[in-house]
């Protein structure tokens, strides 16, 4: 009924979707209502354009590439009045909200510095590892735990060549955008599948662009053969366990975590297996469980437009955290890691690093 609204021209807006994807869960009819959304964005985009707003956020990349190798400095500048006010109005973002701060060492800096650039130390089993804008540009410690655990457990891990996935490119409406990024990233990660690499992400919102929207944006052998090669990490972990080949040399750790699911793992089926893998670490116990929505949906809780409506959709996982008290608020998703830091004040990690720590690879520094 929304969607036949808006295409009648009733004014209804599709700036509140949250690309959460909750609603092809939802749906009894299993009706693709996020494809009839994007549909929905680009017939609004041809009649009336996009606004030089989204034309900036829906080209995320350029924006981070910029501000990693301008770093310290860019940090400085959206950290520090007047010049973090006036970024913040320039991008229609709440004042109120802090931004992730731009690494210069990205993950594929320090892949290459390391001799990683041909696939890095490991063993003689291969994966190709899709990092995704967030963990290269904002968290490259989260990265470069993924590698040592991957590397840990016999890989050589390759890095392909690699362009921003595309799901905020087109939630920002830069649908040609996104595009052009899924035929580059098609090319590129097929080569590496037709070579005997399966392909792994530790984002979640790339794990549904790369699986189940890139097959939709083009219909080919190609995109069907990268979709069919690409597994969260999580996943892909817990499918070596189950075939005994998972390394479970692991030190206790004596800890109590809370666990988020974000939106993008439950709409793939993949809700429990981060679970899974963090109970085959000694000594952790999971305080609570939450698999409500975080509000976040990648820049969007950012908009001064939407950031109280997002707070308050945060407002019971907020209040679930402060009530559980554990050691550890753990997720998957770099999106909901802000905003969980934003509304409950806690540090939140992503799974791998536990088990990075689990392995005695190293503390996680970030």
């Amino acid at each position: 009924d929304y969607l036949s609204m808006f295409l009648l021209d009733e004014g209804r807006s599709l700036d509140t979707c949250l690309h959460c994807e909750a609603c092809r869960v939802e749906c009894p009819l299993a009706i693709d209502i996020p494809g009839l959304m994007w549909m929905a964005e680009a017939d609004h985009i041809a009649r009336h354009g996009r606004g030089w707003r989204n034309r900036v956020l829906g080209n995320l990349e350029l924006l981070a590439r910029a501000g990693s190798l301008a770093a310290p400095i860019s940090n400085a500048v959206i950290g520090i009045e007047p010049s973090r006010a006036v970024v913040h109005r320039a991008l229609g973002f709440d004042t109120s909200r802090r931004l992730p701060r731009f690494r210069h060492e990205t993950l594929k800096r320090w892949f290459a510095r390391r001799g990683g650039g041909n696939g890095g130390p490991g063993g003689s089993r291969r994966l190709a590892y899709y990092v995704g804008c967030f963990a290269n540009y904002y968290e490259p410690e989260t990265a470069q735990a993924l590698v040592k655990v991957l590397e840990r457990n016999g890989f050589e891990v390759l890095v392909p060549d690699q362009r921003c996935c595309g799901m905020p490119m087109m939630a920002n409406k830069n649908m040609s955008g996104a595009r052009r990024n899924a035929e580059y990233n098609i090319e590129s990660l097929a080569a590496a599948a037709a070579n005997g690499y399966d392909i792994v992400t530790g984002c979640p919102s790339c794990s549904l662009m790369i699986k189940r929207e890139y097959p939709n944006l083009y219909d080919s052998d190609k995109a069907r053969l990268v979709s069919d090669h690409l597994y969260y990490v999580d996943e892909y972990l817990m499918l070596l366990s189950r075939r005994g080949d998972l390394n479970r040399d692991l030190v206790e750790i004596s800890e109590s975590i809370f666990y988020h699911v974000p939106c993008h793992l439950k709409v793939q089926d993949l809700a429990g297996v981060s679970l899974e893998l963090l109970h085959l670490i000694p000594g952790l116990s999971i305080e609570r469980v939450d698999a409500a929505c975080c509000g976040m949906a990648g820049y969007h809780g950012y908009k001064k437009a939407h950031s109280d409506l997002s707070m308050e959709i945060g407002g019971k996982l907020f209040g679930e955290i402060g009530l559980a008290q554990a050691d550890r608020v753990v997720t998957g998703c770099g999106a909901c890691k802000l905003q969980i830091e934003a509304g409950s004040g806690a540090r939140a990690i992503h799974p791998i690093v536990l088990l990075q720590e689990a392995y005695g690879l190293g503390p996680y520094l970030s």
